[in-house]
């Protein structure tokens, strides 16, 4: 490939690792892109995680990515929300971990277990009473991101927020996630999809193939976008995000796609078995 990218945005599950267990050759693949001078970053929807604990993985699994280079859903939430909704408040859908990302820009800031929490409520109940205490919490913002703890009752604060005017934002529409052993999990996806229909909205997704990720990777890095090269394994979300911002990609079919499916999309995307093809294309 020719001229090289200055810039690789890198997809992590089905790219970099599957699960908690490094895909052969990430490690030797990031190595040898940095040695010839090419930047790598991360670049994922999952809102689960900040940058300290990406990096730390990253670290245990001999990938040579540091916390600046991190940029995730979790990550680039509180500075979008901040320079795109401000003033806002924000009533946060997830982990711990993205509230506390979401807190550090934004003010007004719940995390909704700790809000229910708050008003002394562990359970649903069917009671117009309750209904009453949910309602007078009037976020401007309902944010859903990835929440493995979820339950009726967090749901139906978000139902009442949505259907009150708060904005849905997701962190991203994965409706699922790929684990060990070749399972696929409800995704974060799944969440906002169900409060979308129940409330009849369409919601504002920040992660892939939306561009609120590749723009704070643009004001971080000072990079234009014709040097940066995408490589990811899944079509409706990496590649689509390239397409979307004009950036040539890889597809590698270490992760959800097969080789078959991806031929058969005539996708605008140089398809690769693994990173150790990418790296030989790629001259490095």
């Amino acid at each position: 490939m020719n001229p090289k990218p200055r810039l690789l945005l890198l997809d992590a599950d089905g790219v970099l690792w599957r699960g908690r267990t490094p895909l052969p050759y990430s490690a030797e693949f990031v190595g040898r892109a940095q040695a010839a001078g090419i930047r790598c970053v991360l670049v994922s929807n999952n809102s689960t995680k900040d940058r300290a604990t990406e990096a730390a993985l990253c670290s245990r699994m001999g990938i040579s990515l540091t916390a600046g280079d991190i940029f995730s859903s979790n990550y680039i939430a509180g500075p979008w929300l901040a320079r795109e909704r401000p003033g806002k408040s924000v009533l946060v859908f997830g982990s711990e971990l993205l509230q506390r990302s979401v807190s550090q820009h934004v003010e007004r800031c719940w995390h909704a277990p700790q809000w229910l929490a708050g008003q002394g409520l562990s359970e649903f109940r069917a009671d117009a009473e309750l209904y009453v205490l949910l309602a007078r919490l009037r976020p401007d913002i309902v944010l859903s991101g990835m929440d493995v703890a979820t339950d009726y009752l967090r749901h139906a604060l978000a139902c009442i927020a949505i259907q009150q005017g708060a904005e849905l934002i997701g962190t991203n529409d994965d409706m699922s996630f790929p684990v060990e052993g070749g399972w696929q999990l409800p995704g974060s996806g799944s969440q906002l999809a169900m409060l979308a229909a129940v409330c009849r909205v369409e919601p504002l997704v920040l992660g892939k193939p939306g561009l609120a990720i590749l723009e704070q990777i643009e004001l971080e890095t000072d990079v234009e976008r014709s040097a940066m090269l995408m490589i990811g394994d899944r079509p409706q979300t990496d590649i689509a995000m390239a397409v979307n911002a004009g950036i040539p990609s890889m597809l590698v079919l270490t992760g959800v796609t097969d080789r078959a499916t991806a031929e058969s999309l005539s996708l605008p995307a140089t398809i690769v078995a693994d990173l150790a093809e990418a790296a030989a294309i790629l001259g490095i």
